[in-house]
C-alpha cells in the first residue's frame, strides 16, 4: 500500500506506505535512500534529521523533507503518526515489549500533544501486523498484561485448545492506549501479516526470511516517486486521480495507492474496473453514511458475507465523498475488501455510475455459489 498526501503548504508531499520488503526492486532510489533505525524493541524515538547509522531506537520522528525513513516488522504493529497542520510525522516499530513499555505514548506525548490544541489533527495509520487469531501467548504473558492494567483483560481470548495459552490483540492494545490519549483519527488497514496473500512476511509463520518495510518521506516534486519502479513490482497501477493531479496540481488530498488492491495481480478475477460497470439490476444497498470507521468496516464485512450466503451478486456500497471528496470511509473502503473472511467472495469491483452515487458509490460483484 503506497499513499501519496498533498501537504497544508500545497507545496510538500507526504510519501507513506507499508510494503513487503521483497515488492520493492532492488534498485528503486526510495529503498537504497532509506535510513534505518537499529531496533531493540524499546521506546526510545531519534529525530530523523540527527539519524545515524545503526542508531539504537524504535520510533523516528519526521520534521522536515527530503529524508526518506523506515522500520521493518515481520508481525509487530508499524504505526505512522501524522500531524499534517505542524507538518510533522512519526513512524513507530510496536512490538509487544514496545507498547508494553509505552513507546506509543511517549512517542506522541513528546512529540505531538505538546504543540497542538486539538487531538483531532493527529491522524494514526496502523500497518499490517499479526491479528489476535494467530496470536497465541502464554499464561505469564497474560498474567504480566493483567498485572499492568486489569483492562487489559478485554485484549485476551482463552485457547480453549490449548490450556493456559491465549490470542492477544496487539493492534486492539494500541488503540486502547490511542483511545486514552484521545486520539479518534485511527485508520487500520486489518492486514494478517500470519494470514495473507499479499506477500507481507510473518515472523511466527516462516521465521525471519523477510520482512516489511513502513516508511515516510516529505518530498516536494510527485514526479520523484518514480511510480514505475513499484509498477514494475506489481504493486499497481496509478489512478486517473493521480494522473489528473500531476498534470494540474488542483486536487489536496490524492491517494495513489492501487484502486483495488491491484496489488494482487495474479487474481485475475479480482480487481477494480478502469470504468463504472453497467449494472442493470442491484440485488442490494448498503448505505455507510453516519457511521463510524470501525462500525462501518464491521458492515461492509458482515455484508458482504450475508449476501453471498443469500446468492446475492450485484451490491451497492454507498461510502459517501467526505469533505472535498477526501471521506476516511471512501478511502480506507477498498482495502477492506482483501479482509480475509469476504476477499475471495469478490468478483469485480467498481465505481457507481452517476445515478448510483457515482464516486461515492460501489458496485461489489460476487461470485455466484
Amino acid at each position: 500500500m503506497l499513499k501519496c498526501k498533498f501537504l497544508n503548504n500545497h507545496k510538500d508531499i507526504l510519501l507513506h506506505g507499508f510494503i513487503p520488503y521483497d515488492k520493492l526492486n532492488e534498485h528503486d532510489e526510495l529503498i537504497n535512500t532509506m535510513k534505518f533505525v537499529h531496533q531493540n524493541h524499546s521506546n526510545d524515538y531519534v529525530m530523523a534529521s540527527n539519524l545515524k547509522k545503526y542508531d539504537f531506537a524504535d520510533a523516528i520522528i519526521v520534521d522536515k523533507e527530503g529524508i526518506c525513513v523506515g522500520i521493518k516488522t515481520a508481525d509487530c504493529l508499524p504505526i505512522i503518526v501524522s500531524d499534517f497542520n505542524s507538518m510533522k510525522f512519526a513512524l513507530i516499530h510496536a512490538g509487544w515489549k514496545g507498547l508494553f513499555n509505552g513507546i506509543i505514548e511517549k512517542v506522541i506525548e513528546e512529540n505531538f500533544l505538546n504543540s497542538i490544541k486539538n487531538t483531532n489533527d493527529i491522524s494514526i495509520s496502523i500497518g499490517p501486523c499479526i491479528r489476535k487469531e494467530y496470536y497465541q501467548v502464554s499464561d505469564d504473558f497474560y498474567k504480566e498484561w493483567i498485572e499492568l492494567d486489569y483492562n487489559n483483560k478485554t485484549l485476551f481470548t482463552a485457547d480453549y485448545q490449548n490450556k493456559g495459552k491465549f490470542f492477544f490483540d496487539l493492534s486492539g492494545y494500541a488503540k486502547k492506549v490511542l483511545n486514552k490519549l484521545k486520539i479518534n483519527n485511527i485508520y487500520d488497514c486489518n492486514i494478517d501479516t500470519y494470514n495473507n496473500n499479499l506477500g507481507f512476511a510473518s515472523y511466527r509463520k516462516n521465521g525471519m526470511i523477510s520482512h516489511n518495510i513502513t516508511f515516510l518521506k516529505i518530498i516536494n516534486d510527485i514526479d520523484s516517486i518514480f511510480w514505475d519502479n513499484f509498477t514494475k513490482t506489481g504493486m499497481g497501477a496509478i489512478s486517473s486521480d493521480y494522473l489528473n493531479f500531476k498534470h494540474n496540481y488542483s486536487a489536496r488530498d490524492i491517494d495513489i495507492h492501487p484502486n483495488i488492491l491491484a496489488y494482487q495481480k495474479n487474481n485475475k478475477d479480482y480487481f477494480l474496473s478502469s470504468k463504472p460497470l453497467n449494472i442493470k439490476n442491484i440485488d442490494g444497498t448498503l448505505d455507510l453514511h453516519n457511521l463510524t470507521v470501525n462500525t462501518a468496516y464491521t458492515e461492509v464485512i458482515n455484508y458482504i458475507k450475508i449476501s453471498f450466503t443469500e446468492g446475492l451478486t450485484n451490491l451497492l456500497i454507498i461510502t459517501g465523498k467526505g469533505r472535498d471528496g477526501t471521506g476516511i470511509i471512501k478511502n480506507e473502503f477498498l482495502t477492506w475488501l482483501n479482509n480475509n473472511h469476504i476477499k475471495n467472495y469478490i468478483k469485480k469491483v467498481s465505481i457507481a455510475q452517476d445515478q448510483d452515487g457515482g464516486d461515492g458509490s460501489f458496485y461489489v460483484i460476487l461470485h455466484e455459489q
